[in-house]
């Protein structure tokens, strides 16, 4: 958290109300909203932190407060990394991995529109599946993976699309365990492969 933040939290003349804090709560999460915020986070988080329980929270207060939350996923990351962290855990797929992939990904979109073409995505497959220069994947592999991959056939693919067996919503949430066997199977040459 900067220490300009502290230090206007500091600088209050009186005790954080629920509102107040609820903003703080929203500075230190990077959320626009309340409404972003997991359900009851608000008022659970005043009470923990309003230690004396006058209905207000002292910069005290808040300062241990945030001492002891602030690596919980509910304070520190937004809805979709929460999202994107939640599909990992309910897949047994690594977050390192995960963000690895999300990381090659975007490399592999040149022009940063969230989506990338059929050329890019056999370079980004060669690449996580560490396929050598010398060695190829078979041209018919190649093109079952991407019609498996693009199955609205629109010629591109978002990394949601990427990670989801075809024909399901383009929604990390959306991917379940089943899903995943497609791409388990594929370890050879597609990006699920731990080694990536």
């Amino acid at each position: 958290m900067p220490r300009r933040f502290l230090e206007q939290v500091a600088g209050l003349e009186r005790n954080l109300n629920i509102d107040q804090f609820g903003k703080c709560l929203l500075h230190c999460t990077g959320m626009d909203s309340l409404d972003e915020l997991p359900q009851n986070l608000l008022r659970h988080a005043f009470a923990v932190a309003d230690k004396d329980k006058n209905g207000s929270i002292s910069f005290p207060e808040f300062v241990t407060w945030f001492s002891t939350v602030g690596f919980n996923t509910n304070v520190t990351l937004s809805a979709k990394e929460r999202a994107f962290r939640e599909f990992c855990s309910e897949n047994e797929l690594s977050l390192v991995d995960m963000d690895r992939y999300k990381k090659y990904f975007a490399e592999y979109d040149m022009d940063e529109s969230g989506e990338i073409d059929q050329e890019e995505f056999e370079a980004l497959i060669r690449r996580c599946a560490r396929v050598p220069r010398h060695l190829e994947i078979p041209a018919t592999r190649m093109k079952q993976l991407w019609t498996q991959a693009d199955s609205d056939q629109s010629g591109s693919i978002d990394f949601a699309s990427w990670l989801n067996k075809p024909g399901q919503a383009s929604s990390t949430r959306s991917c379940s365990s089943r899903n995943l066997t497609w791409h388990r199977q594929d370890r050879a040459c597609f990006p699920m492969r731990t080694t990536c």
